[in-house]
């Protein structure tokens, strides 16, 4: 149908054959509860409008708000529009790896774990999302709450490339948990990173999975606390073992995510711009190709008017203890980037890490409109007052004040 409009009903899941039929399925304003998620129909224009709209998932809802279900690999999901919803997830007590509010998934498993999709024109706007506390216990590692998760994977490098492609996700909140909005690659199929035949699979080999005008913009996360336990997660990743050609992060903030509060990987053209990260476990904003189909000679990645702030001294230990990085990157796990720009960005770490840590890279330049670029002053005597800076192998240390620019 081309429009609906139907009476409020006490359980949202009742929506489920409206969605189905696809076109414009507008939610009366009110208070719902639901309890299973909404299946986006293959290959159907679907505008799911939830002005006004508050929902609160049952505690046993065995998946989230809104699942992109494939039942096999290569089906493909597009002209999705979803907006105005504001959700409670935060009493969810299932188990299973990645339970994402929206996101991808094998259908009937609930796993967070999606086949070779192919997503196309999604738009996911004005939501407001609560999640469950933010994980502090290493043996919850392999289970994390997700406000947005977006992906598909290459369990072969003999198989066709799938593509996520047109992808916005603009003005979401996401509250506790441990990741607002994942749009990423994965690997093959198996926990020990295998394809089909259970041949095991190099990370970032060959992987073809191919991503493509990706904005994220206008988003905010706020884990539980800023816990210095939280696990290993991260607000904002984006491409992780695919390759792509362009990518936006505008005016995003991070508050307490576990490892990082902005990645990226593997995309011909970034930019990172107006972005604000406080007290993550580890690193500020991470820049890697994991992808050995990125080509670094054309490659460009803008950091610009970013902020990476701690707040407090270096307590971190999930997994070992972190020195802490405001900018960083490395090729360690893949393949040398192109040319780094920081344009008017400041971090403020303390002396056990560094502000700017970037190696394995064409360049990286460093320029800053104001001769003093603002700092926020802590009063913990850790902090040293100075940008330190390591590129290629080399460490830079100099009085803020005296540096306006600095080029490889």
């Amino acid at each position: 149908m081309t429009a609906a409009l139907i009476n409020a009903m006490t359980d949202l899941y009742t929506y489920q054959a409206a969605v189905t039929a696809g076109g414009t399925v507008t939610v009366p304003p009110g208070a719902y509860t639901q309890s299973q998620p909404l299946l986006l129909p293959l290959d159907t224009a679907v505008t799911l409008d939830g002005t006004g709209v508050t929902v609160t998932l049952d505690a046993a809802c065995p998946g989230g708000f809104l699942e992109l279900a494939s039942s096999e690999d290569y089906q493909t999901f597009r002209n999705l529009a979803l907006r105005g919803f504001t959700i409670d997830a935060s009493a969810v007590t299932a188990d299973y790896t990645n339970q994402a509010v929206i996101g991808t998934t094998r259908l009937g498993t609930h796993s967070g774990v999606s086949w070779m999709n192919n997503l196309h024109d999604i738009l996911i706007e004005d939501l407001d999302i609560t999640l469950p506390a933010s994980l502090t216990d290493p043996a919850d590692y392999d289970i994390r709450h997700t406000g947005v998760h977006l992906g598909s994977r290459q369990s072969s490098t003999s198989l066709s490339p799938s593509n996520v492609e047109r992808i916005t996700v603009h003005r979401v909140k996401v509250h506790g948990g441990d990741q607002a909005v994942v749009i990423a690659a994965a690997r093959g199929y198996g926990a020990a990173n295998c394809d089909e035949q259970g041949v095991p699979l190099t990370p970032w080999a060959g992987n073809l999975v191919w991503m493509d005008d990706i904005s994220v913009i206008d988003c905010d996360h706020v884990a539980t606390v800023g816990n210095p336990d939280h696990l290993l997660w991260g607000s904002f990743h984006i491409g992780s073992v695919s390759h792509g050609g362009s990518v936006l992060v505008s005016n995003c903030t991070s508050y307490g995510a576990g490892e990082g509060g902005f990645e990226v990987n593997g995309f011909n053209d970034t930019v990172i711009e107006h972005c604000d990260m406080t007290d993550s476990g580890a690193v500020g904003f991470m820049f890697y190709n994991f992808n050995d189909q990125v080509n670094p000679a054309t490659q460009t990645i803008l950091f610009d008017d970013c902020h990476a702030i701690n707040t407090g001294p270096l307590v971190y230990t999930s997994g070992g203890t972190w020195p802490r990085v405001g900018f960083d990157h490395i090729a360690t796990y893949g393949t040398d980037t192109g040319a780094i720009t920081f344009n008017n960005c400041t971090a403020a770490t303390y002396s056990e890490g560094y502000d700017f840590y970037v190696r394995d890279c064409a360049s990286v330049t460093y320029t800053h409109s104001s001769p003093e670029p603002p700092l926020v002053e802590s009063s913990n005597p850790l902090f040293d007052g100075t940008l330190s800076i390591k590129i290629a192998g080399v460490e830079y240390v100099a009085v803020v004040s005296v540096i306006t620019q600095l080029s490889h």
